[in-house]
């Protein structure tokens, strides 16, 4: 993803910390979150992806997830994680059902322990919730962690 190759964080001279990792690839330790509407849908006609979703068949959905098929083919989220996906994906309006809300994490030491549905009044969309545990490295200080043996 190019905004995570491209930023940069400037040295601080002075301050014990020219050591540090410039950019962010570069730290021993990375963890992004990516929340939000991607607007992957489903690559399916509008019958068979409701019937599909209708009968719970959360297989042959996420076999035609779009963001699914685009990152085993590495064109986007290359390594980036989604959890379990056994929540109904949205379908109003006469639209091929879709999961467009995403929680997408990307680093070691994550898991997933919910991804839930809201419900709105206000949108079509179906907003999504997670919680993710994040596991902590005690001996973590200014300078790189060491690697875990």
């Amino acid at each position: 993803m190019e905004i995570v190759r491209k930023t940069r964080f400037p040295r601080v001279h002075g301050t014990g910390n020219d050591n540090l990792s410039e950019t962010i690839l570069e730290h021993e330790y990375v963890i992004f979150i990516w929340l939000g509407d991607l607007n992957y849908r489903i690559a399916l006609s509008y019958r068979l992806a409701k019937a599909l979703a209708e009968m719970r068949n959360w297989r042959a959905l996420l076999e035609n997830d779009q963001l699914q098929i685009e990152q085993r083919h590495g064109r986007v989220f290359e390594e980036w994680n989604e959890g379990r996906k056994d929540i109904f994906p949205s379908h109003e309006k006469r639209r091929t059902p879709a999961w467009c809300d995403r929680i997408l994490w990307y680093g070691q030491g994550l898991s997933q322990i919910s991804y839930v549905r809201g419900e709105s009044r206000f949108s079509d969309h179906r907003p999504v919730y997670g919680i993710v545990l994040v596991e902590q490295s005690t001996n973590c200080t200014f300078t790189p962690c060491p690697k875990p043996i």
